[in-house]
Formats: C-alpha cells, structure tokens, sequence
C-alpha cells in the first residue's frame, strides 16, 4: 500500500511539473481544430505515441533490470547513472564537450527538436502520432526515476 501511495503522490505532484514542461508542447500541436471528432482523434494519436514510447522504455529497462539485480549489480549502476546526470546538470558546455559520450547528448537533443519542428509545420495524424514519440524521448527526470524503478 504504501509503494501505492507514493506512486500516487509522485504522479500528481509531477503532473505540475509536465504541464509547465510538455504542456506548450501539447497546446502548440498542429490539431484540426475545425471538427471536435478530429481534434479528439489528433490528441489521442499524440498521447498513444507517448504511451508507445514509454512502453518500451518500460519493457526495456524492466527486462534489464532483471538481469541486473539477478547479477547484482543495480546499485552500482544506479550510482553510476547518477553521477553521469549530476555531470550532464553541473557542469558547464566547455567542459561537458571533452566527455565524448556527454556531448553525444546534445547532439542527440538537437536532432531530435529538429525532427519535432518538421513534424510540427505538418497536419496529419501520422505526425501528430510521431511528435509524441518524439516527446516520449526528450530528457526528463520523472520518466528517468519511472525507469530507475523499472530496474529495481
């Protein structure tokens, strides 16, 4: 009861920090707004492409958190992690882009707002379904913990 709780307490008080995040996402989509059915139909295809993608994130890190904790080593791996985000949050760009595999994470992050701004100018169900996978991907901390709990 009391994982219940917490996970309910987390998801609420994390919503107020997806609104200020994803919600000029959500409010900025590219809905036909001429129709209530097609502007119900467009969100909803937004929301499955979220959902797909944390599908995934879930199945993958959960079926590799099982062989983590069967080898026992999730907390060393989490510490691990950890000091990598720390690193990624503290310290300045000059010194991020010496770690190779640091700055892999901008370039990452910059490809991926370009695939969002071309899917942005397109009105189709196929893009609105693409610009919330895309969201899915874009660094966050609170999915970032929903995976840290997967592993466990």
């Amino acid at each position: 009861m009391s994982l219940f709780l917490t996970a309910l307490t987390l998801g609420f008080l994390g919503s107020f920090h997806c609104v200020g995040m994803c919600g000029p996402i959500a409010l900025a989509l590219p809905l036909n707004r001429e129709s209530l059915s097609s502007k119900i139909a467009g969100a909803f295809l937004y929301n499955a492409g979220r959902i797909f993608t944390y599908f995934l994130f879930g199945a993958l890190f959960g079926l590799i958190g099982q062989g983590i904790v069967i080898a026992g080593y999730q907390q060393r791996l989490s510490i691990a992690l950890g000091i990598v985000i720390l690193m990624v949050v503290l310290l300045p760009g000059s010194v991020i882009k010496k770690f190779r595999f640091l700055s892999f994470s901008y370039s990452y992050i910059g490809k991926l707002k370009q695939n969002l701004k071309i899917h942005f100018t397109k009105n189709s169900y196929s893009s609105l379904f693409f610009i919330g996978t895309l969201n899915g991907l874009l660094p966050c901390g609170l999915v970032y913990l929903g995976m840290q709990q997967a592993i466990r």
